[in-house]
């Protein structure tokens, strides 16, 4: 029996590939299946749990456990019909957390209709990634991704903030960002109001990306 903190993954394209090899990398236990006997035996070596199976049956999910997994990814993207339907039987199975792949926005749409917890649309999401990446290139230092479009970034203090206290420039306020740690000659999580910024610092700062693009130029 499955534990809830398990991933189905149904749909072994190139998108549920990579992403049941990274879920493996970090340490998750995944169940992958697809109706591609063929395929299925090339993945075997990578992907330890992987089964053939056609998911659009509810007969075989339950064979294969499917009603006890926390989460499960319908990964399908070149048959929008069977995606529709997986991921109805999955929420009819009790899946808490049923997330799926869409190739558009009127996907998306109908599969939250349908149920769907949570629709990305791969292309779409990757585009915005590299737009903030290629906005924020030379300033943002190191960021780490919490959800799409919100991050933990760590951004070389502009100079126009050089001089001030967190009080005074009230960045959350402001930007809506929250600076969580200062970095460069001296580490402070958790800083105090009254730190003066100084040059060669760096801010730890979490917020949207879009806010974060904002504070090189900002001064207040």
């Amino acid at each position: 029996m499955a534990a809830r903190g398990e991933f189905l993954i149904v749909g072994m394209g190139r998108f549920g590939q990579s992403l049941a090899q990274k879920l493996l990398e970090l340490g998750h236990t995944v169940l992958a299946v697809d109706s591609d006997a063929h395929l299925v035996q090339e993945l075997s070596d990578q992907i330890p749990d992987i089964v053939v199976l056609n998911a659009t049956e509810e007969s075989a999910l339950r064979e294969v456990g499917a009603e006890y997994f926390g989460t499960a990814v319908v990964a399908i993207g070149d048959d929008f019909e069977s995606n529709i339907l997986v991921t109805a039987l999955l929420k009819d199975l009790g899946i808490p957390q049923v997330w799926c792949k869409a190739l558009s926005h009127r996907q998306r749409q109908i599969l939250i209709k349908v149920g769907a917890d949570k629709v990305v649309l791969p292309e779409h999401e990757a585009g915005i990634r590299l737009a903030t990446e290629l906005s924020n290139a030379g300033r943002v230092l190191e960021r780490l991704e919490l959800q799409a479009g919100v991050s933990v970034s760590e951004v070389a203090c502009p100079a126009g903030l050089l001089g001030r206290s967190l009080a005074q420039l009230d960045l959350r306020r402001a930007l809506g960002l929250t600076v969580v740690a200062i970095k460069g000659g001296r580490s402070l999580s958790l800083p105090a109001p009254d730190e003066v910024l100084l040059g060669g610092d760096r801010l730890v700062v979490i917020g949207n990306d879009c806010d974060v693009a904002k504070l090189e130029t900002w001064k207040g």
